[in-house]
């Protein structure tokens, strides 16, 4: 298994399908994707990949996670200077396993879609796009609901947040970046704030660095 880390710095979720018919179980479509990789590897022996994606919602809605964060997959093609801005060298893949170009994921990709590019951007606060944001290709499909996912996404910051306030754009940010974090009340964007919260706020921001 690949164990190179990326070269830059991580930005980027992109976007993918598999071309695996839904109709296979899980195990079909995980058998079919380690032949694939296992070939790409035979032809590119520097590279090593386990896998082309990170991360990979199976039919079932199951995530099948090969490929860490932070280290390199062979799945944009691109790399770190080649030209353009987005490449394996600082993105991750999260695929859809379906044809989606021909049909529509299952109701359980679509939830753990959601859920997983939700916690990913999140977490390392990352940009979304599609495969076909970076090169020439089809993919994620045309049946990839990818103005839903976002507006999906975006519904689910705090109910108490206007997105046309000034403010909005700065508590998305600190939000997707770990910096602040609202709790069952929402963000509270207008109440004071206490000491010991400045201190968690200080805290967040060092551990990032």
């Amino acid at each position: 298994m690949n164990t190179r880390k990326i070269k830059e710095k991580l930005q980027y979720i992109v976007l993918h399908h598999s071309y695996i018919p839904i109709g296979y179980d899980d195990n079909t479509h995980i058998n079919i994707l380690e032949k694939e990789s296992a070939a790409f590897n035979k032809r590119n022996p520097t590279c090593d990949s386990a896998l082309f994606y990170h991360y990979v919602i199976l039919p079932s809605g199951n995530v099948l996670n090969r490929v860490p964060a932070g280290i390199y997959a062979a799945h944009c093609g691109k790399n770190s200077g080649d030209y353009g801005k987005i490449n394996n060298d600082n993105s991750i893949a999260i695929c859809v396993s379906a044809r989606l170009d021909q049909e529509k994921m299952t109701d359980a990709q679509w939830k753990s879609l959601v859920n997983e590019v939700k916690y990913q951007s999140e977490k390392h606060n990352l940009k979304i796009v599609k495969h076909s944001d970076v090169v020439f290709t089809a993919c994620p499909g045309r049946n990839f609901p990818f103005k839903r996912l976002l507006k999906e996404i975006k519904m689910k910051l705090y109910d108490d947040v206007d997105e046309k306030r000034w403010s909005y754009p700065a508590i998305d940010y600190v939000t997707r970046a770990g910096i602040m974090a609202g709790d069952e009340n929402g963000f509270r964007p207008r109440d004071p704030i206490t000491r010991e919260e400045v201190a968690q706020v200080i805290f967040n921001l060092e551990r990032k660095k």
